[in-house]
């Protein structure tokens, strides 16, 4: 059987996916536990005696955007973004229509969402292996869309890697929007 040529374009899809697998690995020891449970910027849940509870933050709560200085493409960050574990992090809650700002010092990660973390990490590189060897074994207009699959359902289901500069994230934010768009 002809497997084609090894430089097909969609063997390359592989690559950002690997690295982001790599850069959540790297990632896991620096991941911040809040205890909070949100739904984009509103609180759903604060798990008691955690670092969101010990911050006085409850359901129903908001948390603002943090403006940072620097191109307006990455001017607004997520009001989690710079949380490291064991480091203070300045937050603006809004509650009731009253802004105040809030002083959250989130945990490293407890033992069980680590192993959860890493369970994760090891389901996603399962799908990278065995789409990666299927293509390699078999191309064909059938394996092309199952590779690809593969590909997205290991993005989704890594962890989100935490990377030091801004604009890694937003081309994680990018290529994670495309791989969600080739799901459905």
């Amino acid at each position: 059987m002809d497997r084609g040529t090894t430089a097909h374009p969609l063997s390359w899809l592989q690559v950002p996916v690997a690295a982001a697998l790599i850069a959540s690995a790297l990632s896991l020891p620096i991941q911040p536990y809040t205890g909070l449970v949100l739904r984009e910027d509103l609180v759903v849940d604060v798990i008691p005696g955690s670092p969101g509870a010990r911050s006085g933050l409850r359901p129903g709560d908001r948390l603002l955007p943090i403006a940072t200085a620097g191109p307006r493409w990455r001017s607004v960050q997520p009001p989690l973004a710079a949380a490291v574990p064991e480091q203070p992090v300045r937050i603006e809650r809004l509650r009731r229509g009253l802004s105040d700002p809030v002083w959250l010092v989130p945990d490293p990660l407890p033992a069980g969402e680590r192993r959860m973390m890493a369970a994760l990490l090891l389901v996603a590189s399962g799908f990278v292996l065995l789409g990666g060897w299927v293509w390699s074994e078999r191309r064909d207009r059938l394996t092309a869309p199952f590779l690809v699959l593969s590909l997205a359902f290991a993005w989704v289901l890594a962890p989100v890697p935490r990377f030091p500069w801004p604009e890694l994230g937003t081309l994680h934010e990018l290529f994670y929007a495309g791989f969600q768009l080739l799901l459905p």
